[in-house]
């Protein structure tokens, strides 16, 4: 990757939503194996933008796709707030449909990564439940945490 390159961007779940251009790329200080990018993407997919493409889908393997299984009730889904898919799974049973309501029911979603992380495996459950997609309301969406130097909120660029 270098800079002025065209980049594929995705969405949260991995889909890819536009192309950016990367503006600049550093190590995070303290992190060697940790790359920053700084990306200029369209005003109308910067919002939903969670991460790019680093390698082609020829160069991924195989395409074939494991049956998934179910989580056991054991199995931690939020590992922020240390909640098991069985305490998510007996709401479900309940009725809620509401993942807003999980979160405020079990704390799912309310640790560090604000659901990034246990969201999707909600979802899993909620699909080995039966349960159309359709009936859920999904979280509400927090932005993203990322290092933003101050200049940009002063409307400098400088360091």
């Amino acid at each position: 990757m270098q800079k002025d390159q065209t980049i594929s961007v995705t969405e949260w779940e991995g889909k890819p939503i536009g192309h950016g251009t990367v503006l600049g790329l550093r190590n995070a200080p303290g992190y060697p194996s940790t790359m920053l990018l700084d990306l200029a993407v369209p005003k109308d997919i910067a919002n939903r933008v969670a991460g790019v493409v680093i390698q082609k889908p020829e160069d991924t393997g195989s395409e074939e796709i494991l049956p998934e299984l179910p989580l056991p009730d054991s199995s931690i889904v939020c590992r922020c707030e240390r909640v098991t898919a069985g305490e998510i799974r007996e709401l479900l049973r309940d009725g809620v449909r509401d993942m807003n309501e999980l979160k405020s029911r079990t704390r799912a979603g309310f640790g560090a990564c604000g659901g990034k992380t246990c969201a999707t495996l909600v979802h899993r459950i909620v699909r080995g439940d039966g349960i159309a997609l359709e009936e859920i309301t999904d979280f509400t969406e927090r932005p993203l945490f990322a290092e933003t130097r101050l200049g940009i909120f002063c409307g400098k660029e400088g360091e």
